[in-house]
């Protein structure tokens, strides 16, 4: 079961019990789960298009065993933008006999990083199983990993945040839309930042500041994915800016 998001827009380390394999990350899921809870516009369904083409395409060339951590900008509630492709860790178990460097370099559209994203919409890296590395879940079967191919792979789609509970934004207040509860504020640099309201602010109390300034008071969440900084911005309140002595 995929879990629902955080109110940063995320999917939860873990839900009850951190303790339990079944109720933390990565949760298991099976294709048509994947589908229906991510399946929520034009965009999405054509990354899980590309998602489904590149799986069939390994499965034609036999390589049937294996699993895909499913991770990135395409498993969260993005504010301001839709994802450009899904990221993807993939633990096969090469066909027998396979030269997998061989077959690597024959397909580079189903195994270079480039070249899947460009033909799949997928952002993908492999690691090799064993043909009798499985157990019954996802977190016994990394254990059968080497710990340098773990780190390598936990290096791609680990995500890295620091949460600031409320940090105090000089600018320029441009609205909200209610329907979506998406914000967008000018800073004094000119940087528009945009984001989600915080679902417990009324957004009533927004509709006198817009193209006023203001001090908003949002949480920052930054992140790092393959050492490029991300950051999610909720507001949680708007006050008025102090006026000069």
């Amino acid at each position: 079961m995929i879990p629902g998001f955080s109110a940063s827009g995320v999917l939860p380390p873990f839900v009850g019990d951190p303790a339990a394999n079944n109720q933390r990350s990565p949760y298991p899921a099976s294709i048509r789960e994947v589908v229906v809870r991510f399946a929520s516009s034009m965009r999405r369904c054509e990354i899980l298009r590309g998602w489904l083409n590149h799986r069939s395409a390994l499965h034609a060339r036999g390589f049937v065993a294996g699993f895909q951590w499913v991770n990135g900008g395409f498993c969260e509630q993005l504010a301001a933008r839709e994802p450009n492709d899904v990221d993807l860790v993939t633990f096969l178990v090469p066909p027998p006999a396979a030269d997998l460097k061989s077959v690597a370099a024959r397909h580079p559209e189903l195994f270079d990083p480039r070249q899947t994203k460009r033909h799949f919409l997928c952002d993908v890296y492999f690691l090799r199983l064993s043909p009798d590395g499985y157990t019954d879940s996802p977190q016994g079967q990394l254990l059968l990993l080497t710990a340098e191919r773990l780190d390598a792979a936990v290096d791609r789609v680990t995500i890295e945040s620091r949460e600031e509970a409320d940090q105090p934004l000089p600018g320029v207040f441009m609205g909200v839309l209610h329907a979506s509860r998406s914000f967008e504020h000018k800073l004094g640099s000119g940087e528009v930042i945009r984001g989600k309201a915080d679902p417990n602010l009324d957004l009533s109390t927004l509709v006198d500041w817009d193209l006023k300034p203001c001090i908003a008071h949002v949480r920052v969440v930054r992140w790092t994915r393959a050492g490029r900084e991300h950051r999610r911005y909720t507001l949680r309140r708007l006050e008025a800016s102090s006026q000069p002595s």
